[in-house]
């Protein structure tokens, strides 16, 4: 009689574990009402993930070209830029836009008034020779002191540490001398221009390492 007993407290035990786990592997019990449920997705994590890597750091895409010539007269006053190029170890690549501009304190009168000039590959045709010769369609005169212009380049292209910029700038008296910067926005006021040369002529520079610039 014991052993009857027994085996029937077996077999009800094992037909309960059977039924818990049943339960357990089914999808549609309901674990509010039934305390032996366990959905079958428990224990994955049911979390989405939403966030995304943001920049810390705002990058560098343009570049300030700022007259020093203080003595900026006739048809040509101050600087005389022909182009501004970025090398970045394949082909190089030019200002494909003006971003803003202005002329300095002698501003030209004559067709090398026009600040898309300067965007493009360089003409060459104000290196070098007599500046009778010098076609004023392929260049933008700054005016002087105060003449400069910002652009950036073919594709929003990002300046880096390691590329190589040159402006190409008219041949002229040491006096036509600029600045070259490079900037994360496109307006003159911003504090952020970091000053990468001073040059006269065609003149190169391979960026430095760049201050980081937060995002706003």
């Amino acid at each position: 009689m014991k052993m009857t007993f027994r085996l029937l407290a077996v077999v009800s035990m094992l037909a309960l574990g059977f039924s818990m786990a049943a339960c357990e592997m089914s999808e549609s019990c309901d674990p509010a009402t039934d305390p032996n449920c366990v959905p079958a997705d428990a224990g994955t994590d049911q979390t989405t993930d939403t966030g995304t890597d943001q920049p810390t750091s705002q990058t560098y895409h343009y570049v300030l070209i700022q007259d020093l010539d203080q003595n900026a007269s006739g048809d040509r006053p101050g600087a005389d830029i022909d182009a501004v190029e970025l090398d970045k170890g394949g082909s190089p690549l030019y200002l494909a836009r003006i971003e803003e501009s202005g002329f300095g304190v002698e501003p030209p009168t004559g067709s090398n008034r026009n600040f898309s000039n300067a965007l493009g590959a360089p003409q060459g045709t104000c290196i070098g020779e007599a500046p009778a010769d010098w076609d004023p369609t392929t260049f933008v005169s700054l005016g002087g002191v105060g003449g400069y212009l910002i652009g950036s380049f073919t594709g929003l292209a990002a300046i880096e540490t390691g590329d190589e910029l040159t402006v190409h700038a008219c041949s002229g008296p040491a006096s036509e001398s600029w600045n070259a910067s490079v900037g994360v926005a496109t307006t003159l006021t911003d504090p952020d221009w970091f000053q990468v040369m001073t040059g006269v002529g065609v003149t190169s520079v391979t960026i430095p390492n760049l201050p980081v610039v937060p995002m706003n």
